[in-house]
């Protein structure tokens, strides 16, 4: 009977012992993560900045390879872009007006899309389903002169390497008073002859006017 009782105090013990060791962390148990002593090599995820995509407008220089676009900004910089796998819209001549859609990867500029400006600057026309030729006209400083009063664009650009077409709105705010709503377009095809775009699964076809 005594040695039973010794064995229940000795359990008894042993489980006060262990109790207060869970709480206080003791033995070689590390911390949790959520602990404020975690070190910032174990657990913190290091940011990285990821490169970000630019747009720059410029001429094509007389440097321009099968692989690198030279291109000369509008502020006078000239540039060296790697054009391996871009996609160009229109061609690339040299003195030509171009919007390049570009990157930086491991200090080197990567083109992702070239769009030729100068091919884009030009009166087109287009024929509707009524058969009438309608003309637009896009001008060197990125106004749009349009025979269609259906949606009435006024002004064009190219961004992030799309084609948005935009036309004011009236709002009901009167410090807004009327804004610009842009269209994006994706160019499928541009040369000397023809412009295709298209939006939300609908293509539309113009022909130069010469």
């Amino acid at each position: 009977m005594k040695k039973l009782s010794l064995c229940i105090l000795a359990l008894v013990c042993l489980s006060f012992y262990s109790c207060e060791w869970f709480k206080t962390g003791g033995g070689e148990v590390t911390d949790s993560i959520d602990s404020a002593s975690t070190t910032a090599d174990t657990f913190n995820i290091i940011p990285v900045d990821l490169p970000k995509f630019q747009e720059v407008r410029g001429t094509v220089g007389d440097g321009t390879s099968m692989n690198y676009l030279e291109l000369v900004t509008e502020k006078g910089d000239t540039l060296s872009l790697r054009t391996s796998g871009a996609n160009f819209v229109g061609d690339l001549y040299a003195t030509q007006k171009v919007s390049v859609f570009y990157n930086t990867i491991e200090d080197e500029d990567v083109a992702s899309v070239v769009v030729n400006l100068t091919q884009m600057m030009s009166k087109w026309a287009q024929v509707n389903s009524q058969g009438q030729e309608l003309g637009m006209w896009l001008t060197p400083d990125g106004k749009v002169i349009t025979d269609s009063t259906t949606t009435g664009y006024t002004q064009w650009e190219i961004r992030d390497g799309s084609f948005l077409l935009s036309h004011p709105v009236e709002t009901q705010n009167r410090e807004l008073g009327t804004v610009l709503k842009s269209d994006t377009f994706t160019i499928t095809k541009l040369d000397n002859e023809q412009l295709q775009i298209s939006s939300h699964g609908v293509g539309y076809s113009f022909k130069r006017e010469l």
